[in-house]
């Protein structure tokens, strides 16, 4: 799995995308929890309730850089083949990607 943050300055037509590679043997068996927690400061991803990256902010980091104090959107998606995928294995087809719940908290100050 890849964990990674885009933005106008680090994106992957760049090469430059700040990226976690984290692997889980069991990652295809059953529903798994993820959590993205950020603040102005930093960015992290935990899978299984277990902290698996951390992107932390450079002191003098622009918008283009550090976009994400902005509102966003989340995006969940399942993404086949392409450029970084590769070749798509037609034997893999019917796939799903399911989501039993999807929860948004805001920190309380």
């Amino acid at each position: 799995m890849h964990f990674s943050l885009h933005s106008k300055s680090f994106n992957f037509h760049r090469h430059n995308q700040p990226t976690m590679v984290v692997y889980k043997e069991d990652i295809f068996e059953g529903f798994h929890e993820y959590a993205i927690n950020w603040d102005e400061k930093q960015i992290s991803f935990e899978l299984d309730r277990k902290k698996v990256a951390t992107f932390t902010k450079k002191k003098n980091a622009d918008v283009e850089e550090w976009p994400f104090n902005q509102p966003m959107y989340l995006i969940l998606n399942l993404a086949i083949g392409g450029n970084w995928g590769g070749a798509i294995d037609d034997s893999i087809f019917p796939v799903t990607l399911q989501f039993k719940y999807v929860n948004v908290y805001e920190r309380s100050e």
